[in-house]
């Protein structure tokens, strides 16, 4: 691509005609760097595939009130999975049992349901 055809970042607002932008495009651009103009190419396909999703998992459960525990379930706990709790409003557990595919926590009584968040990684 000549340097006559490259777009300026400000210009992209609209894509000329012919060319589709998606996941797998590849689309150079001139940045402007202590007045020279730099072509870089921006792999959509490489930098999404450099973007790790969250080292973890978010799994809520719900303390009833009167209960004392709760069990949280799902696929991505292990034995050996770090967990982090969060609840709302912020309470203390008493204890915290991890098991391959549940956690439980007990808590003292609560007068009303709590929200319990678990985050494995």
């Amino acid at each position: 691509m000549a340097q006559s055809d490259m777009k300026t970042i400000s210009e992209l607002d609209s894509v000329p005609d012919g060319i589709v932008l998606d996941s797998t495009s590849i689309f150079p651009i001139v940045v402007n760097i202590d007045s020279h103009n730099t072509t870089r190419k921006i792999d959509f396909v490489k930098l999404k595939n450099q973007i790790a999703p969250a080292p973890w998992t978010d799994i809520v459960g719900v303390l009833t009130a009167g209960s004392t525990s709760v069990t949280i379930t799902d696929a991505s706990i292990l034995a050996t999975s770090n967990i982090q709790v969060f609840t709302d409003p912020a309470l203390l557990y008493n204890s915290i049992t991890v098991a391959v595919g549940s956690v439980t926590l007990t808590f003292d009584e609560q007068q009303s349901d709590v929200a319990v968040k678990v985050r494995v990684s």
